[in-house]
């Protein structure tokens, strides 16, 4: 089974690169859970973040969108939002609430 790990990125405000790459930090956390669990991780943000500028308008709106199709290749998505569903992550569950996704909340 192939699911979608949904974290933030960036965060709320304000934004920072500590706080952005603390979070890519815990995305590859929740990857590893997942793939210790016998899952597929997705993780969008780990991957376009290697190559796109966040801070660059035209690109994370790019980057979000990216993510949003890759969501329909998911089984499932899991959601860890630390307190904080970000624009991005509204993004992706609302893509997956169309497409009828089954959405789970992690800790």
């Amino acid at each position: 089974m192939v699911v979608y790990i949904c974290s933030p990125l960036r965060g709320n405000p304000p934004y920072s690169m500590q706080k952005r790459n603390k979070n890519l930090r815990k995305a590859i956390v929740y990857g590893r859970k997942a793939f210790v669990e016998g899952y597929v991780p997705i993780i969008p943000h780990l991957y376009f973040s290697s190559f796109l500028d966040d801070s660059n308008t035209e690109e994370r709106k790019k980057g979000i969108e990216m993510a949003v199709e890759l969501v329909s290749k998911c089984d499932a998505v899991w959601v860890y939002d630390d307190g904080c569903i970000s624009d991005g992550m509204k993004a992706v569950l609302k893509q997956a609430t169309l497409l009828n996704k089954t959405i789970e909340f992690k800790e």
